[in-house]
């Protein structure tokens, strides 16, 4: 479990990324760990910590236990009788944003298939490094379908501008995260030659 061996008052943020098969959990101190997502299970629910309203993801495999939680200090102070379970001390608190895309990614079959480019821009920053080119190949095969799909590319040169226009939502993430600049590169590379060879790349 993450910090295991820490106390109420040392709790600190963890990272969160997402790859293929996997979340990578990293905390402040680097020593980060690996939860496969082969087979698992997940619940979330309302609960508190240090007396405060928070959300709480259990993950569990036969293997392996995860407890996330969102930021304490942004819920709101809860009372003795409300009732709720208690977050277990070694929970990861994670970012209120971050906790939602994850959530969501885990609910959702974890399939990049039938996502939007600007779904895929919010996923870019919390992925892997190698994830993250996925994630911009998948957006650049959306991109340039779709100019195809309405009228093929335009003359002069302007291809490019379409894709950039297409790919919007993942240049403004990149303004923001490296990963997400990552999946750009990728997804800029990728619209390229699929452009020059939309018969072979389909």
């Amino acid at each position: 479990m993450i910090g295991a061996s820490a106390r109420p008052h040392a709790r600190h943020r963890i990272r969160v990324e997402i790859g293929g098969g996997a979340l990578h959990l990293t905390p402040p101190d680097g020593r980060g760990r690996v939860f496969a997502l082969a087979s698992f299970e997940l619940s979330i629910a309302d609960a508190t910590f240090a007396r405060r309203f928070v959300r709480h993801m259990r993950l569990w495999s036969p293997a392996d236990v995860v407890h996330l939680i969102t930021p304490p200090e942004e819920g709101a102070i809860a009372p003795r009788a409300a009732g709720l379970p208690r977050v277990p001390d070694d929970a990861g608190i994670v970012d209120q944003s971050a906790f939602e895309t994850v959530y969501e990614w885990l609910v959702s079959g974890r399939r990049l298939g039938g996502r939007t480019i600007e779904e895929l821009a919010r996923l870019a920053p919390l992925a892997t490094s190698g994830f993250a080119a996925v994630i911009g190949e998948r957006a650049a095969q959306i991109a340039v379908e779709t100019i195809w799909q309405f009228g093929g590319p335009m003359r002069g040169g302007a291809t490019g501008d379409d894709v950039r226009r297409r790919l919007r939502p993942l240049e403004l993430a990149a303004r923001d995260s490296d990963r997400a600049a990552e999946a750009l590169v990728a997804a800029l590379a990728a619209a390229s030659a699929r452009a020059l060879h939309p018969r072979s790349s389909s």
